[in-house]
């Protein structure tokens, strides 16, 4: 069974010229960090590094 996992946006700022996005797995105090164009892009690498880090399937 798959767990849904939700996602909150901490931060969002630009740092020398790069959008950065801060998001936050809801229920927990797991945050990543992750430089994207936009929040989609930005939600897709944080479930790709999640993927990698084996936390969901």
């Amino acid at each position: 069974m798959e767990k849904d996992i939700e996602l909150e946006v901490v931060e969002e700022y630009v740092i020398d010229g790069v959008h950065r996005f801060k998001l936050k797995v809801k229920g927990s105090n797991i945050v990543f960090n992750v430089s994207a164009e936009n929040l989609e892009e930005a939600v897709r690498k944080v479930i790709d590094m999640m993927k990698s880090l084996k936390l969901i399937q």
